[in-house]
């Protein structure tokens, strides 16, 4: 078979962590991978490596550098000249916006720790890298490889994001207003708001304009990527395009502190740049990384056979394990620690009706960030922004979702 008539697929900073994997896992499932990287040195080191796992003639390297307008056009016209068409782009390059403290971000994570100023040490110059390249690069590369992509039988857009960007993490109503309103959005409202961002970063003035005070360039570029990506599927309704959280997963940025395998990491990606041609488009996907444990863990993540009786079982266990202190031992969430089994619990009951009664619109849902009494009133949303209308949904709406205030997303 010719390369021409292969699936042909480009990834981002791949190099070396998520976007490594991905490439490791798309290139044993036969595509043909472009790996990318700033670093043509360290880009071509991980083709390298990848030769030991029997992929050499799946992987190849071009050189990205996604804030260089001629170095995006460059792999356009590699891409064309070498393949005819790409049928997956995986925007996985990015960086934090900050000095990251491993340690400390996996204590929120757990719960241990609240206060995110103690996991990352934020610039304005950080913040404007992470900008430029979370959003503006990923903007960038798409757009040039639109027309490729246009030329498959089944283009895949996957946009690796973050929770963080979630629009419950910006209390600017503005802003909010803008990403939220995915009938009017375009990349021109998209990038006013990240300039606008930047300026007020840039003066100062960040708490008194009710920008993200913490992590506030990776919020940003979070959301503004989250936003792109609704309105691309919107744009192009024949491709398969998609956002999401790829989970704690460990890598240098930080310091290999996380909870998740860089293979684990790479699970969600793959399998949203293999959806089948039916498959929803527009979404956000989280995976749960919230539980460590790996038995619960994947039981509940497991639909196709999950049961109430199963749920009610690790429940049980949890509860058993807390009573006799064994919480740390068997690896069950330290901090919230019943708050956030009995929301699994719940998203995975959720799915479990869903299937069961496909006529039903069955959902399940996290508000935001909303002002009420359990949190002293210090939420960004007041508490009709929280009420999220799902009881409200048309009969032909989608089941067994989960939704992050007003976006969808999978459990």
């Amino acid at each position: 078979m010719g390369e021409e008539a292969k699936r042909c697929a480009v990834v981002t900073g791949a190099n070396k962590g998520i976007g490594y994997g991905i490439c490791k896992k798309l290139a044993s499932h036969g595509i043909l991978v472009v790996l990318t990287a700033r670093n043509e040195e360290r880009g071509l080191k991980a083709v390298e490596n990848l030769k030991e796992f029997g992929l050499s003639d799946f992987v190849v390297f071009h050189q990205l550098d996604v804030t260089d307008p001629s170095s995006v056009a460059s792999l356009a016209s590699f891409i064309k000249t070498r393949f005819g068409k790409l049928d997956i782009l995986v925007n996985n390059a990015g960086v934090p916006g900050g000095i990251v403290n491993g340690e400390n971000l996996f204590k929120v994570n757990r719960r241990e720790v609240f206060d995110w100023n103690l996991v990352v040490h934020q610039s304005y110059e950080l913040a404007e890298e992470c900008v430029e390249i979370g959003f503006f690069g990923t903007e960038r590369v798409t757009e040039a490889l639109l027309p490729l992509l246009q030329l498959s039988i089944s283009p895949r857009i996957v946009n690796v994001s973050s929770r963080i960007g979630m629009l419950q993490n910006i209390p600017n109503e503005w802003a909010r207003g803008v990403f939220g309103d995915i009938e009017n959005l375009t990349n021109e409202k998209l990038g006013e708001v990240l300039r606008e961002f930047l300026k007020d970063y840039k003066e100062g003035s960040l708490e008194t304009k009710n920008w993200p005070p913490a992590v506030s360039g990776c919020t940003m570029a979070k959301a503004a990527v989250n936003g792109y990506t609704r309105m691309l599927a919107k744009k192009f309704p024949h491709f398969r395009i998609n956002c999401l959280c790829p989970g704690f997963v460990k890598t240098d940025i930080n310091q290999n502190f996380g909870l998740l395998s860089i293979d684990e990491g790479a699970e969600n990606p793959v399998r949203l740049a293999l959806l089948p041609d039916n498959a929803p488009s527009g979404l956000f996907y989280s995976k749960d990384e919230n539980i460590p444990n790996g038995r619960p863990k994947e039981v509940l993540s497991d639909v196709g056979n999950l049961t109430e009786e199963m749920i009610d079982d690790i429940v049980n266990e949890f509860l058993k394990d807390f009573k006799e202190g064994t919480l740390g031992t068997k690896d069950w969430p330290i901090g919230m620690s019943a708050y956030s089994v009995s929301k699994a619990a719940l998203n995975a009951y959720t799915r479990i009706l869903a299937k069961k009664y496909p006529s039903f619109c069955i959902n399940a849902l996290c508000p935001g960030f909303v002002k009420t009494h359990m949190n002293h009133n210090t939420g960004y949303l007041t508490p009709d922004e929280g009420a999220v209308k799902l009881a409200l949904l048309p009969s032909n709406s989608p089941s067994g979702l989960f939704y992050f205030q007003t976006e969808k997303g999978s459990f």
